[in-house]
């Protein structure tokens, strides 16, 4: 993975990883500690500090989760990781129920939510973190998480197959 100075433009460092990165995005932990979630595709997912030279602060992976994660994000508190987990191999995914990972950064504890469709891809948090919305690649659906309860509260048709 390749660092490129904003300000620069330059190369600023090399990062190597097992696979390579599939998703990259930002957030801000509970501690107020700026993190950078780094998803590589049949590997760990890891946390990077950008203010400690991209040094890996926390990472997870499929031995773990008990499958590859595909879509990672922080809730808005910054206090979990929500992973969107392929059981099997993704030739299969329509055949298996979907799971999402909720994973506790200050404990590293994992609970699965089940019953999210086949193919569980990318999150929404409202915006007091009381709910996450997961969309369905496989079918066409969105499911409604309770993240007080771990449980999946409801879903709605979306008319179309996935997310794109």
């Amino acid at each position: 993975m390749l660092v490129v100075d904003a300000k620069t433009l330059k190369l600023h460092q090399v990062i190597g990883t097992n696979k390579g990165p599939h998703h990259i995005k930002s957030f801000t932990d509970s501690n107020g500690n700026d993190r950078i979630i780094v998803e590589t595709q049949g590997a760990a997912t890891l946390l990077l500090d950008p203010n400690d030279d991209n040094r890996v602060v926390f990472e997870i992976g499929p031995a773990k989760l008990y499958g590859q994660a595909y879509q990672v994000d922080a809730d808005p508190a910054g206090e979990n990781l929500y992973i969107d987990l392929v059981l099997g191999s993704r030739g299969i995914a329509s055949e298996i129920e979907g799971v999402v990972a909720k994973v506790s950064l200050a404990t590293g504890r994992v609970t699965y939510i089940p019953n999210i469709g086949m193919y569980p891809n990318g999150f929404a948090f409202t915006s007091d973190g009381k709910f996450t919305y997961v969309a369905d690649s496989s079918g066409d659906r969105v499911y409604k998480i309770d993240n007080a309860t771990n449980i999946a509260i409801g879903s709605t048709q979306t008319g179309v197959a996935g997310p794109y």
